[in-house]
């Protein structure tokens, strides 16, 4: 079941039906209070229409929910606010999954998602103009999803529990592209290119990179500090790798690069 967002010129109204529950009510409500009324409905997801959603403001998202295009529209609908995940005292983990979504707002100071300490979010087909952050214990998957022109780092974790890339893109970050610490992910696929930075920055933890090219970075394709567990198999690296002299890592890496 599904709550679909519409912009309504009159009033706003909610409609519930017993076995397919659309319900609508206008674009410019709190988004944490349509989750809210989406949930009430018993719909498991929110159905964004072309006209999008958000009035460039920080929405707090606390319960599980998915937030998708409306089926047949040519482009991803907009989410015009900054998205930050909680996880409330008790309860089930809290969820947010987004599927042909773009977000996006003027404000470019601070990371545009936000996933919350213990939290979890998907993206699918989505485009993100500006950075992720993953909080302590968050966990992310991304799946062909493009993060482009950020002034920090493109995703950026310490102490998070994991983040799986599959066929995704980051581009054109003013920082690193991938700035992470303490944690696990696993890369495949991916497009790493123009950071202001370097491309790659792996503190301890275990990080494993598969078929990704990282090229037009500003300082290093790759920087692996100490402690960090880092697998390579194959990486296309088009700029030069750094490993600290003291690391106690194990390296597999089937790649020619040059530098």
């Amino acid at each position: 079941m599904s709550y679909l967002l519409m912009q309504e010129e009159a009033q706003c109204r909610l409609q519930a039906c017993a076995q397919d529950t659309e319900c609508q009510e206008a674009t410019w409500r709190p988004l944490a209070r349509q989750v809210d009324d989406a949930l009430k409905c018993k719909a498991d997801r929110l159905l964004l229409t072309s006209s999008g959603l958000g009035n460039g403001e920080k929405e707090v998202v606390s319960k599980s929910i998915t937030i998708e295009a409306t089926p047949g529209l040519p482009l991803p609908a907009i989410l015009n606010c900054g998205l930050a995940t909680r996880q409330p005292g008790r309860g089930p983990q809290t969820v947010l999954t987004l599927r042909r979504v773009r977000l996006q707002r003027p404000d470019q100071s601070q990371p545009l998602l936000e996933v919350g300490a213990g939290t979890a979010c998907e993206l699918y087909d989505c485009f993100v103009e500006g950075g992720i952050k993953l909080c302590e214990g968050a966990r992310a998957k991304l799946i062909r999803t493009q993060i482009q022109g950020f002034g920090g780092a493109g995703i950026s974790g310490r102490a998070f529990n994991c983040l799986s890339l599959l066929a995704c893109t980051i581009s054109d970050c003013a920082d690193d592209g991938l700035l992470l610490r303490h944690g696990k992910a696993d890369v495949v696929d991916c497009t790493i290119n123009n950071s202001g930075q370097s491309g790659l920055v792996f503190g301890p933890g275990q990080w494993q990179l598969m078929g990704s090219t990282v090229s037009g970075s500003g300082q290093y394709g790759l920087w692996a500090e100490a402690d960090a567990m880092v697998s390579c198999r194959p990486l296309n690296a088009k700029c030069s790798l750094h490993f600290l002299s003291c690391l106690r890592a194990v390296f597999n890496v089937f790649a020619s690069c040059t530098g």
